[in-house]
């Protein structure tokens, strides 16, 4: 057995709150698809306008709790969003990419609208405002390295107070209320810069979240994330480790430990100029353990080497299964993002079509 080199460990709880969040998401869009409005089904089959989930769907977009509850869910998720960017070590090329997504988005969107006649092109959508944000967070902290690298613990006050001016000028904009400011805006007459900090809002747009607020509620993000969880590690553990065995062999200390009635190893490459080799590892076990590094490398050598336990550890256990299923959806979060709602459409296309319902692609 080679030893492993293991990644910092994810924060469990961290994901766990954002794929909460996106299950919300997918449950929005799953009604949004139903609505009579620009509803995907009822224009492509010759689905009733009038079925009861389309009422339903009607009803559940107009419900107040909803209108308000998606801002609610947008400002948890974007202070999450700014959680993880404080943990990030590359947030210029995680927001590069994020935004350049985004772009693509648009363009897709914008495509589709053309193709289908349906108003429902995006300009500065969800993507593009969380690629942008992280940017802008990027831009800010490196100029302030550059200018008080000696200082670099007070960056956080800096972007606490700039969330606490961004967020009350998006509330100005009227970026929060229920229809948000009552003029729309022609990209051909130059107002790409107004509408991207929210001055200004497409009346028209199937998705648009501007800068202002939700660029504040991403910097305080990185606040608490630093306030909270200064040293990357995870507030929460979900299983000890006991009967910690050490056994040396030249340049290398295999460690034997129990983790969810398992028994594992874990092989621990020790530099030659070490002389306490067992000393060394373990400094180097109980560095796993705090950073919960050793929690992760744990959990997956069960899955490799009992899988039959693992299962039915699962299955006597259905909670610790969901949670594990939405913190993989909040691990993966972009990626859910991009491709839910053509799951969603191929799912709901396939079983209208073993219904009996015809396509009816409009020409």
């Amino acid at each position: 057995m080679r030893p492993r080199v293991l990644k910092p460990a994810r924060i469990t709880e961290i994901d766990f709150l954002r794929g909460f969040l996106i299950l919300f998401m997918v449950v929005d869009h799953f009604f949004y698809d139903f609505t009579s409005w620009g509803g995907i089904f009822t224009s492509f089959f010759n689905f009733p306008i009038d079925a009861p989930i389309c009422q339903f769907a009607d009803w559940y977009w107009d419900w107040p709790v909803r209108i308000h509850g998606r801002f609610v869910v947008l400002a948890l998720f974007f202070l999450i969003s700014g959680i993880s960017s404080y943990f990030s070590r590359n947030n210029l090329k995680r927001g590069l990419l994020i935004f350049g997504v985004g772009i693509l988005v648009d363009i897709g969107f914008l495509i589709f609208s053309k193709i289908t006649g349906e108003d429902m092109y995006v300009f500065f959508g969800a993507i593009s405002c969380f690629g942008l944000s992280i940017l802008l967070y990027w831009l800010l902290r490196f100029i302030f390295t550059k200018l008080q690298p000696k200082r670099l613990g007070d960056f956080k006050w800096i972007i606490l107070g700039l969330g606490l001016m961004i967020i009350p000028i998006g509330v100005m904009f009227g970026v929060w209320t229920l229809r948000g400011p009552n003029y729309a805006y022609d990209l051909k007459n130059g107002n790409w810069f107004f509408v991207i900090i929210g001055a200004k809002q497409d009346a028209s747009a199937a998705d648009w979240l501007p800068l202002f607020p939700y660029l504040g509620l991403m910097f305080i993000g990185a606040f608490l994330g630093e306030i909270i969880y200064h040293d990357r590690v995870s507030l929460f553990t979900s299983h000890t480790f006991s009967q910690f065995h050490y056994k040396q062999n030249n340049n290398q200390v295999e460690c034997t430990y129990m983790y969810r009635q398992h028994q594992i190893k874990y092989l621990i490459e020790v530099p030659p100029k070490e002389k306490a080799k067992i000393d060394f590892a373990k400094k180097e076990i109980n560095q796993l353990v705090a950073t919960h590094r050793l929690e992760k490398y744990s959990s997956r050598y069960i899955r490799q080497h009992y899988r039959p336990k693992a299962l039915n550890y699962g299955l006597i256990s259905p909670l610790l299964g969901l949670r594990e299923g939405i913190s993989f959806l909040g691990h993966y979060s972009i990626f859910v993002y991009l491709l839910h709602q053509i799951a969603l459409i191929l799912i709901i296309g396939i079983i209208l079509l073993g219904l009996g319902f015809k396509l009816n692609l409009p020409l």
